[in-house]
């Protein structure tokens, strides 16, 4: 993004001597040792003692330390293992919001609230009424790059609003990655039995049906629909294919589609996933199944270059410091040699988050323990159909976008906008994605290479 600067990759460090740069890796999954084997409440029993045991050491500090809550199971795991722990000021942050546009965050804050009260603790429901026009931007500015993702308002004003209080936060993050939380992961197991069904009966009804299926935008089925659209549409790909398809909002026609001649010239030689490729390879060398290769790419990608990045950044700019205890190194290193077929249950009882939802059972209430996922959940689509409405339309209708200078084309542009905009199609995240990218080309001007 910026000329002359690069990120070291995960785990690395670097060293500048006599004016050469040397970079390495200091940590990374080695060679997976021999898979613990015991039984089942055994390794649960594990578990448990060494996740509460990384909370407590999450918690030395010289200032009280609070949570991030949401109605998901890691931070409600989280706050459970802190009241465990003996922490006498409990204290619990989570973020909700109005209604905007008919569209509610995807979590519910009064599952948080019971949650938070179950332990004894000080909770704060953050009441969301920001102006996203303003937030944005400056946002924007102390990411220093176009991360585009909604989660990074949520972040910031988790911690701003923490900070009267505590300036030390616990947050989940690190817990899909090493426990399998994510929805990806149970969609391509399940994407076994889907290939089974007749060619003819995947290729010429269920996936045109499914497609032809209205996003109803703002109604309650809406992420449902998404979901099943985004499943059906690469569930009959092969496993590392659909794992990538279903990690981009921007798939390989639409990527076509998009960006301009200039730019498919540019990057020629530049394949957009192989570093994830990169990553599943080295996986495969470790000796890694499937669904670890997933997880191991998910953590050298997704997890440093979008979840802590902002979580960090965002931290940094309300004066808060957030802290990860699933990413702490004596649990990561237990989680390795665990197999996935009990952080993740095969066949009909396929469920994210297995060993955790088993260690927590009889700790957490069972409301939290049955919850689907719920992490940040803003409304992005009804900010963009209402108070984003007018920054769209003032960058992308009115105005002269400089992403249609040299980078996306605009007749593509124009066509995501009206459908979305007129609630025939959910294009919430790509809009995002492109309007976040206008925004840093207007605060970092002269970036791009000529």
């Amino acid at each position: 993004m910026f000329d002359g600067i690069h990120k070291l990759q995960p785990g690395h460090c670097a060293f500048v001597r006599a004016g050469r740069f040397e970079s390495w890796e200091y940590w990374g999954f080695s060679e997976r040792s021999e898979l613990i084997v015991t039984s089942e409440d055994e390794l649960v029993e594990q578990f448990r003692e060494r996740f509460f045991t990384s909370v407590k050491r999450q918690l030395v500090s010289d200032v009280p330390v609070g949570a991030f809550l949401s109605a998901g199971l890691d931070s409600s795991s989280i706050v459970a293992a802190m009241a465990h722990s003996g922490v006498k000021d409990l204290r619990t942050f989570t973020v909700s919001f109005p209604e905007s546009n008919g569209v509610m965050g995807t979590d519910d804050p009064a599952v948080a609230s019971r949650t938070a009260a179950h332990f004894g603790a000080n909770h704060t429901d953050i009441r969301v009424n920001a102006d996203v026009t303003e937030l944005l931007p400056k946002l924007l500015w102390h990411l220093d790059e176009p991360v585009a993702d909604p989660a990074t308002i949520l972040a910031y004003l988790v911690n701003n609003s923490a900070r009267g209080n505590t300036t030390v936060l616990l947050s989940g993050v690190g817990g899909d990655e090493l426990l399998g939380g994510y929805r990806k992961y149970v969609a391509n197991l399940r994407a076994s039995k889907y290939q089974q069904l007749p060619v003819w009966l995947r290729t010429k009804l269920m996936e045109p049906a499914t497609a032809m299926v209205p996003d109803l935008l703002g109604s309650r089925f809406e992420n449902h629909i998404r979901l099943t659209k985004k499943f059906v549409s690469s569930a009959g790909l092969d496993s590392d294919e659909m794992f990538l398809k279903n990690s981009t909002y921007f798939g390989a026609a639409e990527l076509y589609d998009s960006l301009t001649p200039s730019v498919w010239q540019a990057t020629a030689d530049v394949n957009a996933y192989g570093e994830h490729q990169r990553h599943l390879a080295h996986a495969t060398k470790l000796g890694f199944d499937s669904l670890h290769r997933m997880m191991y790419c998910d953590m050298k990608t997704f997890m440093t270059s979008l979840n802590l990045l902002y979580n960090d950044k965002m931290s940094m700019a309300a004066s808060t410091e957030v802290r990860v205890p699933f990413l702490d190194l004596p649990l990561v290193g237990f989680l390795q040699n665990v197999p996935t077929r009990l952080k993740i249950g095969y066949g009909k009882s396929a469920t994210t988050k297995l060993l955790l939802r088993k260690a927590m059972k009889g700790i957490l209430p069972d409301e939290a323990l049955t919850q689907p996922k719920a992490g940040f959940g803003a409304p992005i689509g009804g900010w963009l159909r209402g108070s984003l409405r007018t920054m769209l339309e003032e960058r992308f209708v009115g105005g002269s976008p400089r992403i249609t200078e040299d980078l996306i084309r605009p007749e593509f542009l124009q066509h995501t906008l009206r459908k979305h905009l007129s609630g025939e199609k959910d294009h919430s995240y790509q809009l995002w994605a492109m309007l976040t990218l206008e925004i840093w080309l207007e605060q970092f001007p002269g970036r791009l290479p000529n």
